[in-house]
């Protein structure tokens, strides 16, 4: 994402009094999704912030030419996060065994702070001669 795009999301975040944002995910199997976020801050639900948001990415496109890459507040949100582990160096964390964590936006300082927990398989090998 641009820093424009970055900018019109953390407008819209302070609009609405948002101090932090929790953006979840889980993968494995080669799939995976960012399954929950959690809004802290004037408004806590994800459908009301959507609906909110709505008319301020409208009024973003037309006064700036900015372009959301979707249609809902909180897929812009995950798609931030995204970019941040694939820049962070843990794209393609739905693979193989997978992994999970979060993503938080503090809307204070504009900073992302990120856990993630890298899931692999591992095993022990021992081999030996004994003489019998």
């Amino acid at each position: 994402m641009n820093e424009e795009l970055n900018d019109a999301i953390f407008a819209i975040l302070e609009k609405y009094e948002i101090v932090e944002v929790v953006c979840n995910y889980d993968g494995s199997g080669d799939s995976g999704c960012f399954d929950s976020i959690e809004f802290t801050g004037k408004i806590e639900d994800e459908t009301v912030m959507n609906e909110n948001a709505k008319v301020d990415m409208e009024v973003f496109t037309k006064k700036l030419g900015i372009q959301f890459p979707h249609k809902d507040f909180t897929e812009c949100l995950f798609s931030l996060a995204e970019n941040v582990l694939e820049n962070e160096g843990y794209g393609g964390w739905e693979n193989n065994d997978g992994a999970f964590g979060n993503v938080t936006f503090v809307v204070d300082g504009r900073k992302a702070v990120y856990e993630h927990n890298a899931r692999f398989m591992d095993y022990n090998q021992h081999e030996g001669t004994l003489k019998l």
